[in-house]
């Protein structure tokens, strides 16, 4: 929850929400889910732990990454399916360490 506020007061979201599927590593619950918030286009940010987040990564993207503590991707997915996508950037937690101190 902490790097979720982080990023949020970074990228100016206006709302964090938590959600189950998450923890529990669900990504097919999580994407079910995603598909159906609005408005269009939508940006959403997750926020998580290994082994989930680098797996995603992984089967969104094709990408293996190192994926650490507090690292941070971001991906545009495809219209067509919730569950493939293509990678828009990755940021090391060392790049990231400002972020909290503004």
């Amino acid at each position: 929850r902490q790097t979720a506020d982080i990023l949020a007061n970074a990228f100016k979201v206006k709302k964090v929400r938590e959600h189950d599927a998450i923890a529990a590593g669900d990504l097919e619950v999580l994407a079910s889910d995603w598909q159906n918030l609005d408005p269009q286009p939508k940006v959403l940010i997750l926020v998580g732990h290994q082994p989930h987040l680098g797996s995603w990564a992984e089967r969104l993207t094709g990408a293996v990454l190192p994926i650490k503590t507090a690292a941070a991707l971001a991906v545009d997915l495809d219209e067509d399916s919730a569950l493939s996508g293509m990678l828009r950037w990755y940021a090391h937690p060392k790049a990231l360490a400002g972020l909290a101190d503004r």
